[in-house]
């Protein structure tokens, strides 16, 4: 019985590791981008490996998608 215990928590654990280490690092990447233009988001939302970032007082937007092979330019 735990073995077939184990043999299902481990894999849901390493995925899920797996994911929250993808979610901090478009994180970091967006903070990143977000100093460097200047933005303050009032706004933003992350899905696959797309990362949106809207900074109101400025009326400008910020998105970038990850996992193309190399970094996206940021817009």
């Amino acid at each position: 019985m735990a073995i077939l215990l184990a043999l299902v928590i481990v894999p849901v654990m390493l995925v899920m590791r797996s994911v929250n280490k993808k979610k901090k690092s478009r994180a970091n990447k967006a903070n990143k981008l977000r100093v460097e233009n200047f933005m303050n988001f009032t706004d933003s939302d992350s899905w696959d490996n797309i990362v949106l970032g809207l900074d109101e007082s400025t009326k400008k937007l910020l998105w970038f998608r990850e996992g193309t092979g190399g970094d996206a330019p940021a817009h």
